[in-house]
């Protein structure tokens, strides 16, 4: 019963911050969509609001840890696996994995984009527990900034930094939303979902990198689609749940 009033408002919480951002968002607005049934839940589940916020941001880690661990085995095995767009992959693909299997009633794309990810506290916020909490998350960022420092320098890195964070969460909360709307209006087959969203990333992703970098992006689409193909073949392989219950 504890495990289950603890989902129900973490996920509540990621759809009111997608609709009202962590500023309005409501303690009793939480527990109301929630349906638990008790007030104090969140007080006694999370202590504050700033509790229920930070366990909201770490919900989705274990998920996004066995989304990502497929794509970083194929890439182990992909010529140039360590390059930039491949370490921009490795922290987008779970994102759309997460937000592909809960469709359509996903929330998480619209919670990140209402996050100030702007804003370098805020970042930091996210990134350090995140990195204490998922080791490989560590030497993703750490490469990546690496290889965009190489290719444009200290400075223009930090810069280029913030245009990708803020841009990426724009980009997915906009592609979650439309999703969303496509399905309940029934424009959008179910068996199409994967094939729209897996573009729509190729496509982001695209962006990023020539926004960033100022020249053509080196990786073929066929490539792109077989990369995500064997990934989630891999992924498919490992059954589990996570520590919040959640099933993979």
């Amino acid at each position: 019963m504890g495990q289950r009033t603890i989902d129900r408002l973490i996920v509540s919480t990621e759809k009111l911050i997608s609709q009202v951002g962590t500023s309005g968002l409501r303690l009793n607005s939480v527990v109301s969509d929630a349906n638990v049934g008790n007030a104090a839940a969140v007080n006694y589940h999370f202590k504050n609001k700033a509790g229920l916020i930070q366990a909201t941001i770490e919900y989705r880690i274990p998920q996004i840890m066995h989304h990502r661990s497929g794509l970083a085995a194929v890439l182990s095995e992909t010529p140039r696996g360590d390059a930039f767009h491949y370490q921009l992959l490795l922290i987008l693909f779970p994102i759309f994995e997460i937000i592909r299997t809960q469709l359509p009633e996903s929330y998480y794309g619209r919670m990140l984009q209402r996050l100030d990810v702007t804003n370098p506290d805020m970042v930091k916020t996210l990134t350090d527990r995140t990195r204490d909490l998922d080791l490989g998350f560590r030497s993703i960022m750490e490469n990546a900034r690496l290889q965009l420092e190489y290719l444009v320098g200290e400075r223009r890195c930090a810069e280029l930094s913030t245009f990708i964070i803020g841009a990426a969460a724009q980009a997915i909360g906009e592609i979650e939303r439309d999703l969303c709307a496509g399905i309940k209006a029934g424009k959008l087959p179910p068996e199409r979902v994967t094939e729209i969203m897996d573009y729509s990333l190729f496509q982001l992703l695209t962006f990023l990198v020539n926004g960033a970098l100022q020249n053509a992006f080196s990786l073929p689409e066929q490539d792109f689609h077989r990369i995500l193909s064997e990934s989630r073949q891999r992924n498919s392989d490992i059954d589990g749940t996570s520590e919040f219950g959640i099933q993979f």
